[in-house]
């Protein structure tokens, strides 16, 4: 059981040193993380929407951007974690399941990128390059997580990362788009 001290001094070693020994080492002894990382996902969501709402960018649907990002965010988390797994498994070939450690240093990735996105948006500097850089640096670290978890190749690690990004993200846009088209189909509902 990995303890609140243990995800606290985790998130701060791969903030501080995102290197492969840093995931390997955090990664040691993870079991039954799959409740406390869907946790940690939806309450730092929750946090960052709140944060930012206070600021006043969310003026008319603060509720509902809550509600959407506390509920979409561990899903596509959950489902970027299986598309590693699955992908790893499908397409390399692999018999070791590396289900909870991807799951653990997905969730501290997260973790730290909903951090740097809040503390971005609060400063309210607007700038292209800036977000493409934490865009950027959060896939190098799904890719160094990956890498050093698995024991894969480098080129491994990318294909698999990009793939599993490309197929989730994909995948909960066109769940959104389908949601929308609800919507707007029976609107005396909503």
């Amino acid at each position: 059981m990995i303890t609140f001290k243990h995800w606290l001094t985790s998130i701060f070693f791969v903030f501080i040193k995102p290197i492969p020994f840093t995931f390997k080492q955090i990664t040691k002894d993870v079991k039954g993380v799959l409740g406390a990382s869907i946790a940690w996902v939806a309450s730092i969501t929750g946090f960052m929407v709140i944060s930012i709402g206070l600021t006043g960018h969310y003026a008319d649907g603060f509720l509902f951007t809550l509600i959407i990002s506390i509920t979409i965010f561990p899903i596509w988390f959950l489902l970027f974690v299986f598309l590693q797994e699955f992908l790893n498994k499908k397409i390399f070939h692999r018999k070791t399941s590396y289900y909870e450690k991807l799951l653990f240093s997905t969730a501290i990735i997260f973790v730290i990128n909903v951090i740097l996105d809040t503390v971005y948006f609060l400063v309210n500097y607007q700038n292209i390059l800036i977000e493409l850089a934490l865009y950027i640096y959060l896939v190098v670290l799904f890719i160094i997580s990956f890498y050093s978890i698995t024991k894969a190749k480098i080129w491994q690690s990318i294909v698999i990362v990009i793939l599993a990004l490309v197929v989730s993200v994909g995948s909960l846009l066109f769940i959104g788009l389908y949601l929308m088209s609800l919507i707007q189909t029976v609107p005396s509902m909503f």
